[in-house]
């Protein structure tokens, strides 16, 4: 039997310190405020709205997830996809130690297959996708705001670096895909062409933002607008992708650089375990672009009922849905942490800092944004209790599969 280590026991504690601070920060700061009723009668539609949009979010995920594992041919069925993924829900939001939902779904598959790379590869590749959906549902929403953003340079700022992540990772997984199936020489053609389109891109964007901001000298001044400012992420977009194309082939299993990992890095097997576990669905590209377009179509329904959410709730100044729509990545990508109880507090206090940088007509700032994500984050928490009876059914066969799960990953 693998019981865990103190190590693991003292990256909890050092976890939930984290959550308990945030959750600290937003009640002495009053971010959240409990003196009035949360929902009132005449907006309870716009609760029901919130409910149903966040319940149809988790299923569409959840279909996500079982492309994927049908994609590898592992034999389960949709039913059985759902009650994994509702009972990993149930432990991402109520364990406090390190058993997420995502080992959960693991150690599930292991008992219904021996592809072990085929188990971990799908955990993994479904996060990537529904980071990757929610940066360009993102970066799509941006553009319905671009006057408001240009004109404010903190939203400017947090939305430039989400902007830079996504163009970022979509460039390193396209060239990597194309330098593993075809070669280096054929990715650096498409390399270039990538990184001159983002050269094109950015200057068109910069003179735009010159423009629209005139209204603020101080502002369209600034070294955020300066060709040196541009050309460091450039640069790092550049170099970064560039290595993906060096170094990602030879992350195949007996290349070079998988060798040289194994035997001299620290944790260097568990880690190109991992990176060849993704690389399972090089060759399979067009369920990658189906899951890609499924965890939009997720994040739509979740980004909508956060809206439905912000009407249900007596706010001094609601935001508009294209407010909900740029910002809303945001807390999301904060809460991308492992955290215990969901990270509980964490997103509430992103979401709370990314609204009150917008602006209503009158010039006031927003707030509510904690109270906003607090209201989704419970109602998340009430679904994912429909996890607990399909838990208890299967308690001895989960014990069991965890068991093997934790054998599996020490040996790796």
């Amino acid at each position: 039997m693998v019981h865990p280590s103190y190590k693991e026991y003292l990256i909890s504690c050092l976890k939930l310190c984290i959550v308990i601070s945030a959750i600290a920060y937003l009640i002495i700061t009053q971010k959240i405020s409990f003196a009035n009723p949360l929902i009132q009668r005449h907006t309870i539609h716009y609760l029901i709205a919130g409910i149903f949009c966040s319940f149809l979010g988790l299923i569409v995920s959840f279909i996500r997830y079982y492309l994927l594992i049908k994609t590898l041919q592992i034999n389960i069925g949709l039913w059985d996809v759902f009650r994994i993924c509702f009972i990993g829900v149930f432990f991402s939001t109520f364990m406090l130690g390190g058993v997420g939902g995502d080992i959960i779904k693991v150690a599930y598959l292991l008992q219904r297959t021996k592809d072990i790379a085929g188990a971990f590869s799908s955990a993994v590749v479904d996060r990537i996708l529904g980071l990757t959906g929610l940066i360009s549902l993102g970066c799509f929403a941006i553009l319905t705001g671009l006057n408001e953003i240009t004109s404010n340079q903190g939203l400017y700022i947090l939305l430039f670096f989400t902007v830079g992540t996504l163009v970022f990772t979509c460039i390193c997984f396209f060239v990597s895909i194309v330098a593993m199936n075809t070669g280096r020489k054929k990715s650096l053609i498409v390399w270039s062409i990538f990184i001159a389109v983002t050269i094109c891109l950015l200057w068109i964007f910069k003179n735009n933002l010159l423009v629209t901001s005139t209204a603020d000298v101080e502002f369209s001044q600034s070294a955020i607008f300066t060709n040196i400012s541009l050309l460091i992420p450039l640069c790092g977009i550049s170099i970064g992708s560039l290595g993906c194309i060096l170094i990602v082939p030879s992350c195949l299993p007996g290349r070079r650089f998988d060798l040289f990992i194994r035997r001299k890095v620290p944790l260097g097997g568990k880690l190109m375990s991992m990176i060849q576990s993704i690389l399972v669905y090089r060759n399979h590209l067009d369920a990658l672009g189906w899951a890609y377009l499924i965890s939009i179509v997720s994040w739509i329904f979740i980004i909508i009922s956060l809206y439905f959410f912000s009407n249900a709730l007596p706010l001094t100044h609601q935001p508009t849905i294209a407010q909900i729509f740029y910002t809303s990545p945001i807390p999301f990508l904060a809460n991308i942490i492992p955290l215990p109880v969901g990270g509980i507090g964490v997103g509430e206090s992103a979401f709370e800092y990314a609204l009150h940088l917008c602006r209503i007509s009158g010039g006031q700032s927003i707030s509510g944004g904690a109270s906003i994500f607090l209201m989704w984050r419970f109602w998340v928490i009430i679904l994912s209790l429909l996890g607990l009876p399909l838990y208890l059914k299967s308690k001895l066969d989960l014990h069991k599969a965890i068991l093997h799960y934790r054998g599996i990953s020490n040996k790796k």
